[in-house]
């Protein structure tokens, strides 16, 4: 079971796999694998070929929202994989057919696409801008250095591709409520990818009485309401929920316009309680999903064998609650995630440098940390108490960011990591 089935718990869409896997097998294929955590099946049209997998969050999602159209859709799409269109090899054939898309940080690092060297860069926390080159009845990844074209190049025409093309109007379903304008997207609009568009969403603002906040919870929805408490709050629960049901889910967040109209994360720090409550889980959310794809990656990376990826939990408490928290043994070199908290676990002081253990016992009392299920003596410190005694080196070459830390501590820079120790 993966993190985000574990922490969200949901059922999958069996049937529809079972469909999917049927057509394969009239089409010749025998042997498909289908792989719940990425929502894709794995196949080889023959023993001496590799592997091609199809990731199936836009088709579940255009069958979900046409039914009675679902058996001819998985037949086009499957037709597509048998008979796949080739990407053009000419920078001049392939420029009209690229589009930007929004994918998670994490996306195509392990799998597959991991062969891969996949045009990417940051485009918001925890999210990428990816380029595809859009096709009927298909779409491809682009990879770096295609067509020997530089990178920035390749984005610009993307966008500016997508800003040619009118964009879809909002459908008329009010299941998120009247005030909001509600955008579907059947697999050829990149209604998502729109917001990459610098004057998109600011355009939407007259229309919906307010500064616009845009969530995407997954690839084929997009959801713009008013920057207004009373809209917001309910909003971002329910684009929780949506997150945490789809298919392949993108983001929990609402993205708004700063002053300088450059689209940001929605202010954590802005309106009452229970708005405040609602961002401050949006993002914790985010973040250890794709923490935690992002370590189911790593483990498996022979380049950190000996090391500890360490896992990213978010922990709830009440409806108010919400934090992220990571932990250190000290035991190994440790890449750790930019949590709220750091769990420091280690019986011997998280292995001192000077060979003495911790002044005055570990834990220090209940203000100071405390004790694990297994009895083990706990400190927990903010993470920036970390960076500020200058324990972490950040790892430039991961994204989501994490750093390391080696093991073997000062005894002095341990007493004024327990000076800083929270009770949980």
């Amino acid at each position: 079971m993966s993190f985000f089935s574990w922490l969200f718990p949901r059922t999958g869409p069996d049937r529809f796999v079972r469909q999917v896997i049927g057509r394969l097998r009239a089409a010749g294929i025998r042997k498909a694998v289908y792989h719940p955590d990425q929502f894709a099946i794995e196949y080889r049209a023959r023993p001496d070929q590799d592997s091609v997998w199809m990731y199936l969050g836009n088709l579940y999602a255009e069958c979900q929202r046409d039914p009675g159209s679902s058996m001819d859709r998985i037949e086009r799409f499957v037709g597509t994989f048998i008979s796949p269109p080739a990407i053009p090899a000419v920078w001049e054939e392939a420029q009209p057919l690229l589009r930007p898309v929004l994918r998670g940080a994490s996306f195509g690092r392990g799998g597959p696409m991991a062969h891969t060297a996949v045009l990417r860069r940051p485009a918001l926390p925890y999210l990428d801008e990816l380029v595809v080159v859009d096709q009927p009845t298909s779409m491809g990844y682009v990879a770096e250095g295609m067509w020997g074209v530089p990178a920035e190049q390749v984005f610009a025409v993307a966008r500016a591709n997508l800003a040619r093309v009118v964009p879809p109007g909002p459908a008329a379903d009010a299941t998120f409520g009247s005030a909001a304008l509600t955008f579907f997207d059947a697999g050829d609009s990149y209604v998502v990818s729109r917001l990459l568009l610098s004057a998109w969403l600011g355009d939407l603002a007259g229309e919906i009485g307010g500064r616009p906040v845009a969530f995407v919870p997954h690839p084929t929805l997009m959801v713009v309401v008013r920057d207004e408490e009373a809209v917001l709050g309910g909003m971002f629960e329910a684009m929780l929920e949506e997150y945490v049901q789809a298919a392949r889910p993108l983001s929990p967040m609402g993205y708004t316009l700063d002053d300088s109209a450059c689209l940001v994360p929605y202010p954590a720090g802005g309106g009452g309680r229970r708005l405040r409550a609602a961002v401050r889980r949006a993002e914790r959310s985010l973040a250890a999903v794709e923490y935690e794809t992002q370590r189911s990656v790593l483990t498996d990376d022979e380049a950190l064998r000996g090391c500890t990826v360490a896992s990213c939990m978010m922990v709830r408490r009440g409806g108010e609650t919400a934090f992220t928290i990571a932990s250190w043994g000290g035991g190994a070199p440790t890449l750790l995630p930019a949590a709220d908290y750091i769990a420091i676990d280690d019986q011997n002081g998280v292995g001192c440098a000077d060979g003495r253990g911790g002044e005055g016992g570990r834990g220090g009392g209940g203000t100071e940390g405390g004790r694990d299920a297994a009895g083990t003596d706990v400190l927990v410190v903010p993470f920036q108490a970390l960076l500020d005694e200058e324990f972490l080196i950040e790892a430039v070459e991961y994204r989501p960011t994490r750093y390391w830390v080696e093991p073997g501590a000062r005894s002095d820079a341990l007493a004024r990591l327990r000076s800083r120790a929270v009770q949980l």
